[in-house]
């Protein structure tokens, strides 16, 4: 934590790796690895983990939806859509109190926008209301 908030990145990065090493299965490195990565803007390398984790807990709905944020600012809105829809789906707004749901749904209207499909982006953007 200390090198992240340094903005030590490649030290943060080695710590993260020896981590990684010693601990292959340990979530928790690659979840620190991913904060470093977004830090320094490098979201192919947060998607990456971010995929790693949903191998070793595919139970963990919430690594979908962050994995689509890191496709939504990478500008790969065909996996970001998918990874929305797959978050979306399993979770029941009536039941979770999430405020992020009205910018999941907003964000998932913005990709349909992108690639041209408006119908879904409106039916997006009325699910988000």
């Amino acid at each position: 934590d200390t090198y992240l908030e340094q903005k030590n990145y490649d030290a943060a990065l080695g710590e993260c790796a020896k981590m990684i090493e010693i601990a292959p299965q340990n979530p928790d490195a690659y979840r620190k690895r991913i904060e470093v990565y977004r830090a320094m803007g490098n979201n192919k390398a947060a998607v990456e983990d971010c995929t790693k984790l949903i191998e070793l807990n595919g139970n963990d709905i919430m690594l979908y939806q962050n994995r689509a944020v890191y496709y939504y600012d990478s500008y790969d809105y065909e996996h970001a859509i998918a990874d929305f829809t797959k978050y979306l789906a399993e979770v029941n707004p009536n039941k979770l109190n999430n405020p992020n749901l009205y910018h999941n749904y907003k964000m998932l209207a913005n990709c349909y926008q992108v690639v041209g499909d408006i119908d879904k982006a409106r039916e997006a953007l009325l699910l988000s209301m």
